[in-house]
């Protein structure tokens, strides 16, 4: 049960982590960067046999097969804004970023754990 609670707060951290990184971002969603995110969830759905997981995993990489031609405007315009951010905003980034991927770890943990 504790592990249901725990995953409801993983999920508002991410998506207040992904409102504030798309208020911020004018160039759209990165459709590309959907893709692999959706090949990943969906080969996690089925080694653990989480059909809902294989489901997102199917909408996220048809939504970016959909806008196919966006992932190189997609592309460049991140890797411009990623080379203009000043120091201050890569280290927010960087921050960022190690704090998802810890919260993931514990996740992972809690799941195997339960």
């Amino acid at each position: 049960m504790i592990w249901v609670i725990f995953s409801i707060a993983i999920m508002i951290i991410l998506l207040l982590v992904l409102f504030v990184i798309f208020k911020r971002d004018k160039a759209g969603p990165d459709y590309y960067s959907w893709y692999w995110i959706g090949i990943s969830w969906f080969v996690i759905g089925i080694l653990f046999g989480n059909g809902m997981l294989m489901v997102m995993g199917l909408i996220f990489m048809l939504v970016s097969i959909i806008n196919r031609k966006k992932w190189k405007k997609n592309y460049e315009t991140r890797m411009n804004r990623v080379m203009k951010l000043s120091r201050k905003d890569k280290k927010t980034r960087a921050i960022i970023l190690w704090v998802l991927a810890i919260l993931v770890v514990i996740g992972i943990i809690a799941v195997t754990i339960a």
